[in-house]
């Protein structure tokens, strides 16, 4: 299952043609467009709505005369549209420069042409630089793509252009300046082709001019395409199909840039039949805006908000609106089976809980079964890992996470689970330490003065996750909750410290003991049936083999390679609708666990 955004419904805008809109970092939006049967440009303000699904959008606003306007808008609130003229002869182009202001735009005074040009198409960053793209007005030549760069004078909201250059040949381009200055460009194909092209470059600051890298493949066929990219890279671009069984289909594809200029692009998905003047919006979080007309033959325009898993280190905030009423046990969270064992090798030491017969075997066999977890812990809490199966023991002096064999250490992994939530003040994280192995109490008090010593004023105290709302949570800056079992000599700390919840009372962990995955699903539909509801949740989707199948299975990495999207997908899917919490899987890179939890989060 791709990661793909999420959308959510329409939201009727007015009437309008030829519409473009931008978003910045700060939740902020404008979309303009040309009054229909006219040649009035008209916007709109609008801003994230709190319920996270919608936008608040003010009254509709003129401010120009002209056709095809192009819009951006920076994390200053610094507008700008450039626009072909209304005289058809000429092909004049024209910008206006403004700044947000409440519910208006303050627009700077009107300027003369810049060039001659016809849809032309604007991006704007943060340090006020502009890159402009449009199709040439030479009738010799129409298919000539140009390019200009140049900066906003923020005291007399004008442009100081510099540079115009020709970069490609085709039509209708469209661009996107991140605030690391990547640039990225889409085109059709010139005349009557179909297919969609896109080049990247680089904003050069010092020189005034932009410099495009070497021209890629093609990405597949459409027409109109508009393409909107962030600050780490991501892509949105989104296009009319050219397959005329599904004539005027918008699809949108996801894509990511790499260091050397070139894009990794989706499939594209359909996101609205009948539609055309789309253009989107993508910010920092993955917040994102689909604009247009979602009807042939209507004036209609509607807005469409979604939301893109780009940074998975911070999605909790990137859907906080959508999950600040719930509980700590409504929640869905992503978790790890032995989390603390990527470090796991042949040369590890056998552990204390490793079963008589399992010593007995070469390490370089068990490790393939001891190693539950690809990423470290703190690659982990990154990649959007909220929850922590923790198994500690002690390793000479030291104290390490065990399974069978020796991996992660125990002190460090808890300092980066700190230093992650320093960082990211709405992500919420447990740390269950369901078994102790060989454990005393010199190794208990250390392990426990660590926590609270890293962890002080974070901890969530003990309670009804039922009663826990994530917003009361965020409020208090309570960030993390640490679970121990009585057993393996944890029920000394639990009657000392207040802070630390008790697993037998606060967690319901039912674990299917299998290497089947037929009994795999059994076992989980019996018990996602009707969990409690005064206790955290763990759904294990893990399998687990024997020590007797060990020569003939492969690896657990390899079973969650091939195993944990159909895994996830039960959850998500099979049983939508049942009471789950937390969805614990092994090697937590396969399967899309963070997509199907957020999805199910939203939906």
């Amino acid at each position: 299952m791709s990661n793909r955004p999420l959308w959510f419904g329409l939201q009727h805008l007015g009437t309008g043609r030829q519409v473009s809109a931008a978003m910045n970092n700060q939740g902020d939006a404008v979309v303009v467009y040309v009054r229909p049967g006219t040649d009035i440009l008209c916007y709109r303000v609008g801003q994230f709505s709190p319920d996270g699904v919608s936008m608040l959008w003010r009254d509709e606003q003129t401010y120009d005369l002209g056709y095809f306007p192009s819009v951006s808008l920076n994390d200053d609130g610094v507008v700008i549209s450039v626009q072909e003229t209304n005289n058809g002869i000429s092909r004049r182009m024209f910008y206006r420069v403004g700044r947000l202001s409440g519910p208006l735009i303050k627009w700077g005074p009107e300027q003369p042409h810049y060039d001659t040009g016809f849809r032309p198409s604007v991006s704007i960053n943060n340090s006020g630089c502009i890159a402009e793209v449009h199709q040439s007005a030479n009738v010799l030549f129409p298919y000539n793509l140009h390019c200009w760069f140049g900066n906003v004078d923020q005291n007399t909201l004008t442009v100081r252009w510099s540079g115009n250059a020709q970069f490609s040949t085709g039509s209708v381009p469209n661009v996107s300046l991140n605030n690391n200055n990547q640039l990225l460009v889409v085109q059709k194909t010139r005349g009557d082709g179909w297919a969609l092209w896109y080049r990247t470059g680089k904003a050069n600051l010092a020189a005034g001019v932009l410099v495009f890298n070497p021209e890629n493949p093609s990405i597949g066929d459409g027409f109109g395409p508009r393409v909107s990219m962030n600050d780490r890279g991501d892509a949105l671009m989104v296009n009319v199909t050219a397959d005329i069984l599904r004539s005027n289909t918008t699809q949108v594809r996801v894509g990511s840039l790499d260091s050397a200029g070139t894009a990794l692009w989706s499939y594209p998905e359909t996101v609205g039949d009948n539609s055309n003047d789309m253009t989107v919006a993508l910010d920092n979080l993955g917040e994102s805006l689909l604009t247009g007309r979602f009807s042939i033959g209507s004036d209609s325009i509607s807005t469409r908000k979604g939301f893109y898993l780009t940074d998975r280190s911070n999605w909790m905030k990137g859907i906080s609106p959508l999950l600040a009423a719930k509980s700590l046990r409504s929640v869905i969270l992503p978790g790890t089976h032995d989390s603390g064992t990527s470090s796991v090798t042949s040369n590890s030491n056998f552990s204390p809980d490793a079963p008589w017969e399992v010593t007995k075997m070469p390490r370089m066999l068990v490790e393939l079964f001891a190693r539950a977890q690809g990423l470290t812990i703190a690659e982990q809490l990154q990649a959007g890992v909220r929850y922590f199966d923790l198994r500690p023991a002690p390793d000479g002096v030291e104290l390490r996470f065990a399974h069978s064999l020796f991996g992660d250490l125990v002190l460090p992994a808890i300092d980066a689970v700190s230093a992650f939530l320093d960082s990211h003040p709405l992500e919420i994280v447990i740390l269950d330490f369901q078994h102790f192995f060989a454990m005393g109490d010199a190794e208990h008090d250390r392990l426990l003065g660590h926590l609270q010593h890293t962890l002080a004023g974070k901890m969530i105290p003990p309670g009804n996750p039922s009663n826990m709302r994530i917003d009361d949570l965020w409020a208090q800056g309570k960030q993390v909750a640490v679970i121990y079992t009585p057993a393996g000599g944890g029920q000394r700390i639990l009657d000392r410290h207040r802070n630390i919840w008790n697993r037998n009372q606060y967690v319901r962990s039912p674990w299917a003991n299998t290497e089947r995955m037929a009994d795999l699903r059994s076992f989980l539909d019996l018990e996602t049936r009707s969990p409690p509801a005064d206790r955290l949740f763990v759904y294990q989707g893990v399998l687990t083999p024997h020590w007797q199948s060990y020569a003939t299975l492969s690896s657990l990495e390899y079973l969650a390679r091939i195993n944990n999207e159909t895994i996830v997908s039960w959850a998500e899917k099979d049983w939508k609708g049942r009471p789950l919490n937390i969805i614990m899987v092994d090697f937590s890179q396969f399967g899309d666990l963070l997509p199907a939890v957020v999805r199910m989060n939203i939906e």
